[in-house]
């Protein structure tokens, strides 16, 4: 899940539209045209139409339910994580570009004394690529374990823009959630575990 919060002082003119939702797909291939571009038209209604460069591109809205339990920050409030280390996303990218996805399908995220680690391994065949951010290059508290999807956590990392510092917060068998900050966004995102069995 994402959630992603822009304030109104982004807009150069804004009004204070009633809150909406739209599919993210739809909202990926809107930002996918106006990439790189500094000004865009917005017009924010029963869709929304965006203009730029004589292109113009047209989704529609849905309405928001601000007390979803859906919404990833609300998911979150009400999680009790025993781990949270802030990192930058950057210091795992070895990990994500040498890792064979076709013999290794989950990660292990420990945050423990020796630092943050991302592991993903596959005992079995001997094969994987860990990574360890030690903690003086961290700022962290608490300690947990979880096994996420390789594919998931790589998707997740590869959609921070630039390397911002990111707020990881996890636990044992527990949601992952990043969060940060580029700019006027404001983003979340959260990813389910992978329950081990004993």
């Amino acid at each position: 899940a994402v959630e992603v919060r822009l304030p109104a002082n982004a807009f150069r003119e804004f009004c204070t539209p009633a809150p909406f939702s739209v599919d993210l797909l739809d909202l990926d291939r809107l930002c996918s045209m106006v990439k790189g571009t500094t000004d865009v038209e917005l017009e924010i209604g029963a869709r929304i139409v965006a203009r730029v460069d004589g292109v113009r591109v047209t989704i529609p809205t849905e309405p928001f339910e601000a007390d979803s339990k859906k919404s990833p920050s609300k998911a979150a409030e009400r999680m009790d994580f025993s781990a949270e280390a802030v990192v930058q996303p950057s210091r795992f990218s070895m990990l994500f570009k040498t890792s064979d996805q076709k013999a290794v399908d989950a990660c292990t995220v420990i945050l423990d004394d020796k630092g943050l680690t991302l592991d993903a391994t596959n005992e079995d065949m001997g094969k994987g690529v860990a990574v360890t951010v030690p903690l003086e290059d961290i700022t962290s508290d608490g300690a947990a374990r979880a096994v996420y999807s390789l594919a998931g956590l790589k998707g997740l990392f590869a959609a921070v823009p630039g390397d911002p510092l990111c707020d990881m917060r996890f636990g044992t068998d527990y949601p992952l959630t990043m969060g940060f900050k580029v700019g006027y966004l404001d983003v979340l995102y959260l990813i389910a575990p992978r329950i081990e069995s004993e």
